[in-house]
């Protein structure tokens, strides 16, 4: 009975050691794995390598039978016989040195159109230039220049005007003046009319007791029209009115 208990101790270690066994070589195997996986995941990122060029298929099969491969435009350029070394702006190096000069005839130019006796400035060359050209580039008429017009009011001096006078009325001395020994001046301007009339009467200075003699004896004065280029015109003046005791 002893024995019997004893082997099956024995076994019992033996099958836990087997266990363990097993389960440090899976652990182990894992971990290959991932440091393999770990090794091909980094090993491009330290050698980079540009990626192959996409190559055309038509290129490596070529063209269908049957159908003649077509010619390129720089191919049929080249086929062309060049008549002129220019190419747009460039001159073109020639492929071989010529052993003589060769005769170049340019097409003539065409014929300028009749120009209605219109140059632009600017141009190279005659061009010509059509009816509804001309009417744009054309200036308009100058319209007639107005004729000056004679002054609606001329200024002149109380002397000249003096001169025109036809008709002077001598003011009543204000009673009040005389008794108060007021003598003086009195000035006014007025617009004497084309008929020779006193019109916008005003008082410039004067003593108050004058004034109004002076104002309603100059309303009646009469002058004759003052002319410019023989047409008769309004012009403004200054009358002077004198009161003295001594000539009352």
């Amino acid at each position: 009975m002893g024995r019997l208990d004893n082997d099956m101790f024995t076994e019992s270690l033996l099958e836990s050691s087997a266990r363990s066994r097993r389960g440090w070589t899976t652990m182990l195997s894992f971990a290959v794995q991932a440091a393999a996986v770990a090794v091909l995941a980094i090993l491009p990122l330290f050698y980079t390598q540009a990626m192959p060029a996409i190559v055309a298929l038509g290129a490596i099969i070529g063209p269908p039978p049957g159908e003649a491969p077509r010619a390129t435009s720089e191919e049929r350029h080249a086929s062309r016989p060049s008549t002129s070394e220019v190419v747009g702006l460039t001159v073109r190096q020639p492929q071989r040195i010529p052993r003589g000069i060769a005769d170049i005839q340019d097409q003539s130019a065409p014929e300028p159109a009749a120009s209605f006796g219109l140059t632009i400035v600017g141009a190279t060359g005659t061009s010509a230039a059509s009816p509804q050209m001309i009417a744009i580039l054309t200036p308009p008429p100058r319209p007639p220049e107005p004729l000056p017009s004679a002054p609606r009011r001329l200024v002149i001096s109380g002397g000249v005007s003096q001169g025109y006078l036809l008709q002077q009325v001598r003011p009543d001395y204000p009673s009040l003046a005389r008794a108060a020994r007021v003598q003086g001046t009195v000035i006014l301007t007025a617009v004497i009319s084309r008929m020779g009339e006193i019109e916008n009467l005003r008082v410039v200075s004067g003593h108050p007791m004058l004034v109004r003699a002076a104002v309603e004896a100059v309303k009646r004065w009469r002058y004759r029209p003052y002319l410019l280029n023989g047409d008769p015109v309004e012009v403004e003046t200054q009358i002077t009115v004198n009161f003295s005791l001594g000539d009352s």
